[in-house]
C-alpha cells in the first residue's frame, strides 16, 4: 500500500514572506476563477469541455486580463489550471455516476463553482521555482555548534550553569530542521529508485562508525551530529510503503579497493594510498574516479557480486565540481 505523507509548515504574520504568499494565493484564486469562467462558458453554450492545453493557450495570450502572468512563474499558473481540470474531471465522473445511481445523491452534481471574491486559493511552486539555499546539514551543524558554544559560555558566566533555556530552544529548532531535511532527502532517494525501476536499495552502514571516527575535531563536529540511523530508518519505512527492498551492508575495505580494476573489497586488495584526496580515487591504470562513487560500487559488489558482470548500465551518483571564488 502506498502511503502519501506531507509536511505542514505554518507561516506566521511576522514572517517576511507572509504578505507575498497572501498576495500570490489571492492571485491564484483570480486565475482559477477566470479559467473556470472560460470552461463553464464553453460547456454551457457549446456543450464542450475546454481542456488544460486550450486553457493554457488562451490565458497565456490574453492581453485584457493578466491573471496568468501575475503568478510567480508560468509553471505555477499551469499547476492552477491543472487543479481546475482535475475539478472538472471529478464533476464529469460524478455526473456519470449520478446518471446510474440517482438514489445516492441529493440532486444533480453542480458545475465546479467559483472561489470567494476576497478569498484565496492554493499556490503551487515546483522544483523549478524553489531551490534550497544555504540549508545543508553541514551548515546547520556548524551554526548550531557555534551558537551552543556561545550560549554555554554565557550560561556559565551568568548563572554558573552548563545549560540554559535558550540552548534548549536552539537544540529543538536544530533537531526540527534536520528532521525536515532528512525527510526530503529520503523521499528523493525513494523517488529516484522508483524512476529508474530499481527494486532494491543498498546502504553502506558501519556500526559505531561515529565512535571510531578519526577525522579532525572540526570535521567531526560537522558530521557526528548527523543522525545517520534516523535517516536510514526514514528510507526503510518509505521504501516499505511501496514495496522496495532495503539492504544494509557493512562497508569494510570498500574505500581502499578499486571497482575499475574489478578488485574484491577484501583486506588482501586494500590499498588506501590510491585515494589520493578525500574525493578522488585513482585506479591501478591511472583512471580517476570519484572516491564516493568507487566506494558505493564496492559496497554494492559485496551484496551483488555479479551486478556488473555485463558492464555498468547507469550511475546514481553524479558529483559535480564547483569552483568557489
Amino acid at each position: 500500500m502506498i502511503v502519501q505523507r506531507v509536511e505542514k509548515h505554518l507561516i506566521k504574520q511576522n514572517n517576511p514572506f507572509y504578505s507575498m504568499f497572501c498576495d500570490f494565493t489571492h492571485k491564484s484564486k483570480n486565475l482559477y476563477n477566470h479559467a473556470n469562467y472560460l470552461v463553464r462558458n464553453e460547456f454551457v453554450k457549446n456543450d464542450k469541455w475546454l481542456r488544460y492545453g486550450d486553457m493554457d493557450k488562451l490565458l497565456k495570450a490574453d492581453t485584457d486580463f493578466n491573471d496568468y502572468r501575475q503568478m510567480p512563474t508560468a509553471q505555477s499558473a499551469q499547476q492552477i489550471l491543472r487543479l481546475l481540470e482535475k475539478d472538472w474531471k471529478s464533476f464529469f465522473a460524478a455526473i456519470k455516476d449520478w446518471s446510474k445511481y440517482k438514489d445516492k445523491y441529493l440532486g444533480r452534481p453542480k458545475l465546479p463553482g467559483y472561489k470567494p471574491k476576497d478569498g484565496k486559493h492554493i499556490l503551487i511552486l515546483t522544483n523549478q521555482n524553489v531551490k534550497l539555499k544555504d540549508k545543508g546539514l553541514k551548515s546547520m551543524n556548524q551554526y548550531y555548534n557555534k551558537m551552543i558554544s556561545r550560549y554555554r559560555e554565557v550560561a556559565k558566566r551568568m548563572n554558573d550553569s552548563d545549560y540554559s533555556n535558550r540552548m534548549a530552544a536552539l537544540t529543538r529548532k536544530r533537531n526540527h530542521k534536520i528532521d525536515d531535511y532528512m525527510h526530503k532527502a529520503s523521499r528523493y532517494v525513494i523517488e529516484y529508485a522508483v524512476s529508474i525501476g530499481a527494486s532494491t536499495i543498498v546502504i553502506g552502514n558501519n556500526k559505531e562508525w561515529k565512535q571510531e571516527s578519526k577525522l579532525s575535531k572540526v570535521v567531526n563536529q560537522t558530521f557526528i551530529g548527523i543522525p545517520q540511523k534516523r535517516f536510514i530508518e526514514m528510507i526503510q519505512y518509505k521504501a516499505q510503503d511501496i514495496g522496495l527492498n532495503v539492504i544494509l551492508q557493512e562497508e569494510s575495505y570498500t574505500s581502499g579497493t578499486s571497482f575499475l580494476d574489478k578488485e574484491e573489497p577484501i583486506k588482501a586488495n586494500y590499498n588506501k594510498s590510491r585515494r589520493v584526496t578525500r574525493g578522488l580515487f585513482v585506479s591501478n591504470k591511472g583512471i580517476k574516479i570519484n572516491a564516493d562513487v568507487n566506494g558505493s560500487y564496492q559496497i554494492l559488489m559485496k551484496v551483488f557480486p555479479n551486478a556488473f558482470a555485463e558492464g555498468v548500465e547507469g550511475v546514481a551518483l553524479h558529483p559535480v565540481r564547483v569552483n568557489v571564488a
